[in-house]
């Protein structure tokens, strides 16, 4: 019985396989790369915008003489007055319990989380908002003027904004890498075609 040899690959088909894994393995990481410079850069933006509503809030907020947490009234993000609108905050103490709220939250509250310390330099987090929606907030504790104890004061955005802007770029990131694949793959095909010429014109005479 005649047993069949597997014929070895061409020193152009060598060339052309690790040239397009090559090729594969740097476009993956350059899509990678790329994908999270944007989502950071976008979260910077999102994180920014939270200091902001966190320093609105802070302007509104002083402790009367009875030690009572009293809000003056000041014009701010107009989100934080439609309910449920995807922007949101609130003021507990350190038990967690709600001592004033946007009144985006309506009857809602937002979950803190469980920190080893006292956040006292502000801490960007992801929390979950009051219909469920994925939220990024920044949490401080603040110590007002005559008040008895310190407070945490968080601010809230919805982040699903960013989750889908991060999702597009990362399919038209990926549809034209895909074009430039395709391209360069016909370049190196091409270059191992016109390169190795001479060695097959070499071969002929040989043979």
């Amino acid at each position: 019985m005649k047993r069949h040899t597997r014929r070895p690959l061409s020193l152009s088909q060598r060339l052309l396989l690790v040239g397009g894994i090559g090729l594969l393995l740097v476009s993956l990481v350059a899509s990678l790369l790329a994908t999270r410079l944007y989502e950071n850069s976008l979260r910077q933006q999102l994180d920014e915008q939270l200091q902001q509503d966190l320093a609105t809030v802070l302007a509104m907020a002083r402790v009367d003489e009875t030690g009572q947490l009293q809000l003056a009234p000041q014009r701010g993000d107009a989100r934080h007055e439609r309910v449920f609108s995807g922007a949101y905050w609130q003021i507990t103490d350190l038990q967690g319990q709600t001592l004033a709220q946007s009144r985006s939250l309506w009857d809602a509250s937002l979950p803190l989380p469980v920190l080893d310390t006292p956040p006292r330099q502000g801490v960007h987090l992801n929390l979950d908002g009051p219909l469920d929606q994925p939220l990024r907030g920044y949490l401080q504790q603040v110590r007002l003027s005559r008040a008895q104890a310190p407070l945490l004061v968080l601010s809230a955005r919805d982040r699903s904004v960013l989750d889908a802007q991060v999702a597009v770029f990362q399919r038209n990131t990926g549809l034209g890498l895909a074009g430039l694949i395709t391209l360069w793959l016909g370049v190196l095909a091409s270059q191992v075609y016109f390169g190795l010429r001479p060695l097959r014109l070499l071969g002929r005479q040989v043979e």
